[in-house]
Formats: C-alpha cells, sequence, structure tokens
C-alpha cells in the first residue's frame, strides 16, 4: 500500500500565517503610500525676498512631509510689478492643512502730475493644493508635476500675466539659491540681471 505525504497542520497553519503577514505589509505600504499622496505637507511657511534692481520680489512657499518630516519646498515664484514708487506692499499668508493661500497686495506712485491718475494697484492669489498637487494664480490652475516654478507679471494697465516654468525645485533653499536656479532654467535676460536686495 502506498501512503501520501500531506502537509501537517503545523505546516499548513505556518503558511497560512506568512501569507497573511505579507499580504498585510504589500495592503498597508500602499495604504501608506496613498496617505502620503493625498496630503504630503503642513505647517507651511514663506520666504519673501525683494530685489534690489527692479520692482519685483521672490516667493518660496516650503513645507513639510507628515511621515518623513522633510522640508519641501511647494513652489516659487517671481513677480513683476509695474516701474514707480511702492505705496503698499503686503502679504498676507493662511493654510487650512490642505491649502496654502497667499494674497499679494501693492499700490504703487506712477507719476507726481496732479490731474493725472498716478497710482497702479493690484490684488493676486496664489493657492497651493496639497491634494491635488496643483497651484492656483488668479484665475488659472497649474499642474505642480510639470514644474513648480512660476513668473507673474503686472504691466501698466494692471493687468497680469503668469507663466509656468517647465521645472522643478524642491528643496527649500534659500533665495540667492532659489534665485541661480531660475537664472540656470530660463534664458530671460531679465531674470538673469535680478539681484536681491
Amino acid at each position: 500500500m502506498k501512503y501520501r505525504n500531506y502537509p501537517s497542520p503545523f505546516a499548513i497553519t505556518l503558511l497560512l500565517l506568512i501569507t497573511s503577514i505579507a499580504f498585510g505589509s504589500y495592503t498597508g505600504n500602499q495604504r501608506h503610500s496613498e496617505f502620503d499622496n493625498e496630503a504630503i505637507t503642513f505647517n507651511t511657511s514663506e520666504e519673501i525676498s525683494p530685489f534690489d534692481n527692479t520692482n519685483g520680489k521672490l516667493i518660496t512657499i516650503c513645507g513639510t512631509r507628515r511621515v518623513s518630516l522633510q522640508q519641501v519646498s511647494l513652489y516659487h515664484c517671481i513677480i513683476f510689478y509695474p516701474k514707480g514708487r511702492f505705496e503698499l506692499q503686503a502679504n498676507k499668508t493662511s493654510s487650512d492643512g490642505r491649502v496654502s493661500t497667499l494674497t499679494d497686495t501693492w499700490k504703487l506712485q506712477k507719476s507726481r502730475l496732479r490731474g493725472q491718475k498716478n497710482a497702479h494697484e493690484g490684488t493676486i492669489t496664489i493657492r497651493y493644493d496639497t491634494i491635488n498637487k496643483s497651484v492656483s494664480i488668479g484665475s488659472e490652475e497649474y499642474r505642480i508635476a510639470k514644474g513648480n516654478l512660476f513668473v507673474v507679471r503686472w504691466d501698466e494697465k494692471g493687468s497680469v500675466q503668469a507663466k509656468q516654468v517647465l521645472a522643478t525645485l524642491d528643496e527649500c533653499l534659500d533665495a540667492e539659491e532659489v534665485l541661480g536656479f531660475y537664472k540656470k532654467v530660463l534664458p530671460d535676460r531679465e531674470i538673469k540681471k535680478l539681484k536681491l536686495m
């Protein structure tokens, strides 16, 4: 008579245990990754650096990864204003844990001649959405996957134009290093001449 060797109950139990641990580890890692992608940053902070040789400034918004607590930059933005003497320049930032909002308000004197409209003014709001991974400048929305550097220009009529630079700088660097990166990736002469105060 031939006898067949069947796995012992202990071997079956051990196999099931190993399988369940492996599956649980896989699904757990999957959930962990999804969690990171849902909201990777909090406690946003900003660095605002005016230029020395033109009406404008460099803005860097940083945050912290929830899991690794690593400092990362959400976006960088160069803003150019019309020529003139500033009468008002103010920034207001806020964050609700998902969206970081920066509101830039300014007013400058264009001419001292009486009887003429001698002031320019404007307000623009920039929002970073940690879940959608997007930046909104005014009414336009941009996907961060294409780049997190932006250039915003105000003209003499008070209109604003925003451009997304197809490059990414996700390190929280100081303003000089960020400006150096802009000069490296953009051939724009106006950008290359910029100097910080």
